[in-house]
């Protein structure tokens, strides 16, 4: 998994000073799965620190699966999509990532640092530890509009 970590620093550094698009993010972290991914979303351009933040989430939640979730076997896949919902008048990016075909999942006994990192980074996070496979919901708000948090790419 040090291609992905790799991929990380450089969608970063290429978007340092505007921010980086959201599914070029995750194609790259997953490049290395890609016939075993699909993608659901708008391409959304996310500032340099969201960029930064998902870059991590994104590494650890594909690291955990290629070792111990779908991605550890030959049948597994990853299902992520995301929404933009506005509440109370502010924008919020829904992102969910969804494992299937995996080994049956377990509870942890202990949290560990992959979910340490994810839930210190994102505070509207919530991960269901299915025996189907791990699910993990992001909630991040944008702000409004006007902001520049995060702008949607019109096709």
């Amino acid at each position: 998994m040090i291609l992905p970590l790799k991929l990380t620093g450089t969608v970063s550094s290429k978007r340092r000073i505007r921010g980086a698009q959201l599914s070029k993010i995750i194609h790259s972290e997953l490049e290395p799965f890609a016939g075993r991914t699909q993608t659901r979303g708008d391409d959304l351009l996310l500032s340099p620190q969201q960029a930064q933040n998902f870059c991590l989430a994104l590494h650890e939640l594909a690291t955990n699966a290629a070792k111990y979730g779908a991605l550890s076997k030959a049948s597994g896949k990853l299902d992520l999509s995301w929404t933009l919902a506005s509440k109370g008048g502010n924008r919020l990016l829904q992102f969910k990532w969804r494992e299937t075909g995996g080994p049956r999942v377990r509870a942890p006994t202990r949290r560990g640092f992959g979910t340490s990192l994810i839930k210190a980074t994102f505070a509207g996070v919530r991960l269901d530890f299915a025996a189907d496979g791990l699910r993990c919901e992001i909630d991040v708000p944008l702000g409004r509009t006007a902001d520049g948090a995060a702008t949607t790419f019109a096709p």
